[in-house]
C-alpha cells in the first residue's frame, strides 16, 4: 500500500464520521489517564451505540518537580488533574476510570496515606467512580496525549503563563455550526430537565435555599444544582450558573 493510499485511507476515516461526539446523561462517562515524563493526558469518552465515542480530550505539561515524581506518583497526578478538569461532566455522577498502572488499583484504597498522596487521594473521594486497569497496548489514546504537550521552552506557553499566571493545558471539545437555541426552548428544556426541575421549581417560589432533608430524596445530579443555589441567576427567562446556561438535557437533545 503506498503512502498516498495510507493518506487517503486515513483522511477518509477522519471524514467520514465526527472525530468528537456530544456528551450523552445516559451513558456511563469513561476516563482514560495516562502519565509520561513530559506530561499527563486524558481522553473523555462514552459507549454509544456498541462503540467508544470521545467527547474531549485533555493534556497538561508537567513542570519540573512534577518530572521528578516516581511512576506511580505521576500516574497518579495525572489521574487527579484529568478528573479536576472534566470535574463539571464527572461530577455527581459514578463513571470508569481506567489506567494502564496497575498499583493505582490498591494505592486508591490505602489505609494510611501520608502528604501529598493523602490530599489527592481525598480529592478524589468526593467522586463515584470504577478504577480499572487496562494493558498498556490497549491504552494507547490517553498514552499519546501524555506526549504530546509542548516543550518547556515554547514562546506562546511561557507567554500565557505570564501574562494570564495560568497553567497552560490542551483541551478539546465537540463544537458546532448549528444555530443556538433561543432562550424559550432552553427555558422549556431546563424545565424538562429532571435534575435540574427539582430546583428551578422551588427557585421559582422562594428565594430560601430548600433544607438537605428537602432535597436527600433527590438525584445527584440534582443535590449538584442545589449546592449551586446561590449562583442560580434568572435571565431572560433562563437560568444560569457564572454566566452559563445550566442544564443536562440541553446536552442530551443534541
Amino acid at each position: 500500500m503506498t503512502l498516498a493510499t495510507n493518506l487517503a485511507t486515513i483522511l477518509a476515516t477522519k471524514l467520514a464520521s465526527p472525530v468528537l461526539t456530544y456528551p450523552r446523561t445516559d451513558k456511563e462517562f469513561i476516563l482514560d489517564t495516562d502519565a509520561s515524563n513530559e506530561g499527563i493526558g486524558a481522553v473523555l469518552s462514552q459507549k454509544i451505540r456498541n462503540e467508544e465515542c470521545v467527547i474531549a480530550y485533555f493534556s497538561k505539561s508537567l513542570g519540573k518537580p512534577e518530572r521528578n515524581y516516581c511512576v506511580t506518583r505521576k500516574e497518579l497526578l495525572a489521574i487527579v488533574k484529568s478528573i479536576e478538569h472534566f470535574h463539571h461532566y464527572l461530577y455527581g455522577r459514578k463513571f470508569l476510570l481506567r489506567t494502564d498502572h496497575a498499583s493505582l488499583r490498591w494505592l486508591l484504597n490505602f489505609r494510611e496515606p501520608e502528604g501529598q498522596i493523602a490530599r489527592w487521594i481525598q480529592r478524589l473521594q468526593e467522586y463515584d467512580f470504577e478504577i480499572q486497569h487496562r494493558k498498556g497496548t490497549s491504552h494507547g489514546n490517553a498514552d499519546a496525549l501524555s506526549r504530546r504537550p509542548c516543550k518547556e521552552s515554547c514562546k506562546h506557553c511561557t507567554n500565557a503563563e505570564k501574562k494570564f499566571g495560568m497553567e497552560t493545558d490542551i483541551s478539546v471539545k465537540a463544537l458546532t455550526t448549528e444555530d443556538a437555541w433561543s432562550s424559550s426552548e432552553v427555558q422549556k428544556a431546563q424545565l424538562e430537565d429532571s435534575a435540574i426541575r427539582p430546583i428551578l421549581e422551588r427557585k421559582l417560589n422562594s428565594e430560601d435555599r430548600p433544607s438537605w432533608q428537602e432535597i436527600a430524596p433527590e438525584s445527584p445530579a440534582t443535590k449538584r444544582y442545589w449546592a449551586l443555589w446561590d449562583s442560580l441567576h434568572l435571565k431572560d427567562g433562563v437560568y444560569i450558573v457564572s454566566g452559563r446556561v445550566t442544564m443536562e438535557a440541553l446536552v442530551a437533545g443534541n
